[in-house]
């Protein structure tokens, strides 16, 4: 290995030893070998387990570092302090409970050779998207690329267009999980705001950086790893509350005077506290689409309402719709919030809250969707093995 490799691997992880050696085996597995794999244990519970399993793989254990926090560090710590050692060209982040691909570190070797760019990044969050894609008949399609402006990418973003596919937290933007930068990046963003990935949430604030600071981006329509294990610690937030969030980062909930019980605000909130040390921060202010910023908000309502959250949703939504009204928006842009609201509210939200309360909503859910989910998982499984899935043609347009 050089002493510059191309990619250099990031996984933060805790207390998850059995995901997170998988996750490690899946990148060591990559056809392409020029990488470093920087992996920054905060684990508690299974604190010691990645270190020794380590030290039983052979020679290409050298390809690992595995650095020990103590288990001290929130998220955006533990992610800035797992990317400061990097040494590679480019900088990639993987979850500690995700697969990576077979054939996915030479595709994208094959986009930096083809395109030079600052940032690559791919679909967040949506597993179907590679099922509808790769599961039918006739075999997989090549892959599709799109170079684009950075600065079109983070207008677009601007937009909050994510209520639109019901998926607020996954709209297209390179979050770090979904996306490797050019190293020198980080270094001109710790410059100017003294780390890249700063909280609430980190993969926001290093998105709004890379993408002020980059020039040309590749979107892969495709995502490069695949989940396995449970889901983000943020889901519990997004339905019972922001917890400690609120304790340590005191107002985080509260959003140019709207002060609710809500994940969205806080990255909206960080989105904005990034934009604050750009030269031109009132232009990308001004893009914001406050509109479709509150319907992603009403979107996070209907979450906690499916999932019988406790917590009063039917305040915060009289909270939402007031202040709407004192933010400029026309009487159409609020009745437009008001009909996305109706249309989208779920039913027998009474009877979710009630077997939240008594302790059965999970397992009324699990019950429900245990078919679905075996075969979901056999569809994942299916496509992790198969090793040439990533041979294909790289298509541009």
């Amino acid at each position: 290995m050089t002493t510059e490799p191309l990619f250099s691997i990031c996984v933060p992880s805790r207390d998850r030893f059995e995901t997170a050696s998988r996750s490690i085996r899946s990148i060591l597995d990559q056809s392409f070998q020029d990488f470093e794999i920087l992996v920054s244990d905060n684990s508690v519970r299974e604190k010691g387990q990645l270190q020794a399993w380590l030290s039983e793989l052979g020679p290409e254990r050298h390809k690992v570092r595995i650095t020990e926090t103590g288990g001290t560090l929130e998220m955006d710590e533990n992610w800035e302090a797992c990317s400061l050692p990097a040494k590679g060209r480019y900088v990639l982040f993987m979850a500690d409970r995700w697969l990576m691909r077979p054939g996915v570190l030479a595709l994208l070797a094959g986009v930096v050779e083809q395109t030079d760019p600052d940032i690559f990044f791919w679909p967040g969050q949506k597993f179907d998207h590679i099922q509808k894609t790769h599961c039918g008949t006739g075999g997989p399609p090549p892959i599709h690329c799109v170079v684009e402006r950075s600065d079109e990418v983070l207008a677009e973003f601007l937009q909050f267009r994510g209520f639109e596919t019901s998926n607020v937290y996954g709209q297209p933007i390179p979050r770090a999980l979904n996306s490797g930068y050019r190293r020198e990046l980080s270094t001109r963003a710790r410059e100017i705001w003294g780390e890249l990935f700063r909280p609430i949430s980190p993969d926001y604030t290093s998105a709004i950086a890379l993408l002020l600071l980059a020039d040309r981006c590749v979107r892969i329509d495709e995502m490069m790893y695949h989940p396995i294990g449970n889901k983000s610690n943020f889901s519990a937030t997004t339905i019972n509350g922001l917890g400690h969030y609120k304790e340590k980062w005191p107002g985080c909930e509260k959003w140019r005077g709207l002060e609710i019980d809500v994940v969205f605000p806080t990255v909206l909130n960080d989105i904005e506290r990034t934009l604050e040390k750009w030269p031109q921060r009132e232009t990308w202010l001004a893009r914001f689409n406050i509109e479709n910023a509150l319907k992603c908000v009403m979107w996070e309502l209907h979450f906690k309402e499916f999932n019988g959250s406790l917590l009063d949703t039917e305040q915060m939504r009289r909270d939402v719709y007031a202040f709407a009204k004192t933010t400029g928006l026309e009487d159409r842009q609020i009745q437009n919030i008001r009909d996305y609201d109706r249309s989208k509210r779920h039913r027998f939200v009474s009877l979710r809250k009630l077997l939240r309360a008594c302790g059965l909503y999970d397992k009324v859910r699990h019950l429900n969707n245990v078919i679905r989910h075996r075969k979901r998982m056999k569809m994942r499984e299916r496509i992790y093995t198969q090793s040439d899935v990533m041979q294909r043609e790289i298509r541009f347009s």
